[in-house]
């Protein structure tokens, strides 16, 4: 079965939030940290989102990593869950970013 999750963010609603020491310790991991730049991180709140609505479940948030790197599609991995595939995108537009998974399970 494909399942497919959206997600879309307005990047200064979640600004704020990537201010908050204890925010940015519960939801993001050490390496997605290391990538700090706002933009990255909103895409991968965005992709986190997702890949929870594509499951049709509230994942631990550190149980889903999101490795963007610069010009390339993001890696995304996930723990405690079996699937047999899984892509993601992540896409900026002015004050929007949108994420979107598909997995088969």
């Amino acid at each position: 079965m494909i399942k497919c999750g959206i997600d879309l963010v307005l990047n200064k609603r979640l600004e704020a939030n990537l201010k908050n020491p204890d925010f940015l310790r519960r939801i993001f991991t050490l390496k997605e940290l290391k990538q700090n730049k706002k933009s990255k991180l909103t895409g991968i709140f965005a992709l986190k989102e997702a890949a929870m609505k594509a499951f049709g479940e509230k994942l631990d948030w550190k149980s889903i990593e999101v490795l963007a790197k610069e010009g390339k599609k993001p890696e995304l991995s996930i723990n405690n869950k079996k699937f047999k595939s899984l892509d993601a995108s992540i896409s900026h537009d002015g004050d929007y970013t949108i994420g979107m998974v598909v997995v088969e399970v």
